[in-house]
């Protein structure tokens, strides 16, 4: 059987914790930005009720992304358990091989346990049924 080719470059993007010099906010960079907002408003013309209530659900809905890419990510490992796979290591720089062994959660990043090491879900490039 041939190796299933897992490059998901097109599929998700990858939420990001980095602000400064990216047009990307996360969910905490969008969370102080709206209080700032709030602080330095004018008390005499405060916020449209509108305004403040689409910038809420701008929020709520980053969140809910960013739950269905770690859910997403989360499926992917699971489904990987017990499978032949080559993957970029952590660093990105050399390509490791090997069955998954297991699945570690931590702070929303998925990682699958291969010959020892914590490897990005996101890094999987091929997959194969283990000999």
């Amino acid at each position: 059987m041939q190796p299933v080719n897992m490059n998901t470059d097109n599929f998700l993007l990858a939420p990001t914790s980095e602000v400064g010099g990216k047009d990307i906010l996360d969910n905490e960079a969008f969370l102080n930005l709206l209080v700032t907002e709030l602080k330095n408003q004018d008390p005499l013309q405060p916020m449209n009720d509108r305004e403040f209530i689409a910038q809420i659900a701008q929020f709520s809905t980053l969140e809910g992304i960013q739950n269905v890419y770690a859910g997403v990510n989360q499926l992917k490992a699971l489904d990987l358990m017990g499978k032949s796979i080559s993957a970029l290591s952590p660093q990105g720089q050399e390509t490791i091989a090997g069955i998954v062994q297991g699945i570690r959660v931590d702070k929303g990043n998925t990682y699958i346990i291969v010959n020892g090491i914590d490897i990005p879900v996101e890094n999987v490039l091929t997959v194969a049924p283990a000999d």
